[in-house]
């Protein structure tokens, strides 16, 4: 993926969006607080899932996936769930292969988890799960053991809501630091999102200054080689 604007933040984040296929339910709107009031859903529990996020004393990140797969089954629109925060912990320009790795391991099992459960429940055909953080690092380090902010190639995924599973989309050189086949602008990732949630994104405008702006401006391509 390539694009010219960065996002703020430098964390991982997660997003369900309900798609144009999903019906109207009960709204579920949960706080940190709310942890406690429900019991220890069936599928965190499951030793056949054969992920090791069981037991007592859950992460953080694993009730953050409970909540995104709640919020889902009772028809929250979208849900954004955030590892790290503003300055936060994926932001590696010191100690990039020690810090990826632990932070890596806080969340690849409770995603694993969700998606399971999701496609247990019969959610992933109206649900599109989005992984990504706003850019990559760079293939070379920084104060030695770092790595800088990389705009020029990174990876992210989606699952369910109309997503070909099982493929990989542009490719960069051999040396990991831009894209060079099959290129995806952010304005091409954000009118495919719409497009899957079933908005025109040339149609999808607002008023301001006397002008109509869209949010993929006057760009934007629906990669339909994704799109199953």
């Amino acid at each position: 993926m390539t694009h010219r604007d960065l996002f703020l933040t430098f964390v991982f984040c997660l997003t369900l969006c309900g798609t144009a296929r999903a019906q109207q339910r009960n709204v579920y709107n949960p706080t940190w607080e709310s942890l406690d009031q429900h019991p220890t859903p069936k599928w965190l529990m499951d030793a056949k899932l054969g992920l090791f996020i069981y037991g007592p004393g859950f992460t953080r990140e694993e009730w953050k996936q409970y909540h995104a797969q709640y919020g889902a089954q009772r028809g929250v629109r979208v849900t954004q769930i955030y590892s790290g925060g503003m300055q936060g912990p994926w932001d590696s320009h010191r100690q990039h292969n020690k810090g990826m790795r632990r932070r890596c391991d806080t969340i690849d099992q409770p995603v694993a988890a969700l998606l399971t459960d999701l496609k247990q429940r019969g959610l992933m055909d109206e649900t599109l799960v989005i992984w990504g953080g706003e850019f990559g690092r760079t293939p070379v380090s920084e104060n030695g053991n770092g790595r800088d902010h990389n705009h020029r190639g990174f990876t992210i995924w989606m699952a369910g809501g109309g997503v070909r599973g099982g493929i990989s989309y542009g490719e960069t050189a051999p040396f990991g630091f831009a894209a060079v086949q099959d290129k995806v602008h952010v304005h091409d990732l954000h009118a495919t999102i719409l497009y899957l949630l079933g908005i025109n994104h040339e149609k999808l405008t607002y008023r301001y200054a006397g002008r109509d702006f869209r949010l993929t401006d006057v760009y934007g391509r629906v990669v339909k080689e994704i799109i199953a």
